[in-house]
């Protein structure tokens, strides 16, 4: 197998090939703070605090906290474009646990 150094291959990429590869990197990534998965999809506190209508301090306070309700989670994410989902891990299985669903 004939390898070659990345910095070599990232010469030849376009800007365009490298943004995407930066893209799929981050996506890979497993873990993420709140903030740190904002930055990464691109948004601002900003974008997030006009969906939720609560003040830039509070989106702050958000992405710092430690612990924080279920529901307050959903929305954070589903302000961001996404949708929560839990999911417990066993040696055995993983399983989707969906007692927390939105209600109304």
């Amino acid at each position: 197998m004939i390898t070659k150094k990345s910095s070599t291959l990232r010469k030849k990429m376009s800007r365009q090939a490298l943004e995407d590869a930066e893209k799929h990197y981050k996506a890979l990534k497993t873990a993420y703070a709140l903030g740190e998965l904002r930055e990464t999809l691109k948004l601002g506190q900003k974008d997030i605090k006009v969906k939720l209508g609560v003040s830039q301090p509070a989106v702050s306070k958000m992405e710092k906290q430690i612990d924080m309700h279920i529901s307050t989670l959903r929305e954070y994410i589903e302000a961001a474009g996404g949708k929560l989902e839990i999911h417990a891990v066993f040696p055995e299985f993983d399983v989707l646990i969906d007692q927390f669903k939105k209600v109304g």
